[in-house]
């Protein structure tokens, strides 16, 4: 239902604007039924002129012209967001490489941990720092005591 609107001068200088199918304070009229389907308002001439009068249409449409300032503002970063929410889908085969990637990666370094921990149970159960130590001085003097009797012989 489209809105109308009547206004009645009236002599002792008031007006009357009685509105249909329209909203006012969270009031909707809209049933065409009724035979009370309006809103009226009663007002001074002075009032009514007031309320169409240039400072009130230029306010209007200043505050008209900020809504649509902040809607094409509000659309603007709808569409940014879109487009990223659509780049977002685009790299989804390189997430899932990515997380391939970080899985094997998780794999070998499991595998690289747990070839430490064997290397140090071997150090641990065939010498310690010491007795190898020995064992290389000991291989030393054989070493040069074939040596010396590989020398003599000849």
């Amino acid at each position: 239902m489209r809105a109308r609107y009547e206004v009645t001068y009236n002599r002792n200088d008031t007006v009357d604007l009685k509105l249909s199918g329209v909203t006012i304070l969270g009031y909707e009229q809209s049933d065409p039924e009724r035979s009370d389907d309006h809103v009226s308002l009663g007002m001074s001439a002075d009032a009514f002129e007031f309320l169409t009068g240039d400072k009130v249409r230029t306010h209007l449409k200043s505050s008209l012209d900020d809504a649509l300032n902040q809607v094409q503002r509000l659309s603007d970063e709808r569409d940014l967001w879109k487009s990223l929410a659509e780049r977002q889908d685009n790299t989804a085969p390189l997430r899932m490489e990515l997380s391939t990637v970080k899985r094997d990666r998780d794999f070998w370094r499991s595998r690289f941990e747990g070839a430490q921990a064997n290397a140090e149970y071997v150090r641990e159960q065939y010498g310690h720092p010491d007795e190898v130590d020995e064992l290389k001085a000991v291989i030393v003097s054989q070493a040069r005591e074939i040596a010396r009797l590989k020398g003599e012989s000849e």
